[in-house]
């Protein structure tokens, strides 16, 4: 099943070819988090929403 988009959603393109490392992979998760518990102060970018879901 295809994830739908909302208007507001980009997709982030990575400029480099190097994966990111698990210390990236993990802040991204933790921000995400805290956003859906109401406690983030950090803006969702499509970069961080990329990372969060990087190997899922």
């Amino acid at each position: 099943m295809e994830k739908r988009r909302t208007p507001n959603q980009e997709f982030y393109v990575p400029k480099t070819n190097v994966p990111p490392n698990a210390g990236q992979i993990a802040a991204a998760k933790l921000i995400m988090k805290r956003h859906r518990e109401g406690k983030g102060r950090v803006e969702i970018t499509p970069k961080i929403r990329y990372l969060a879901n990087y190997g899922d």
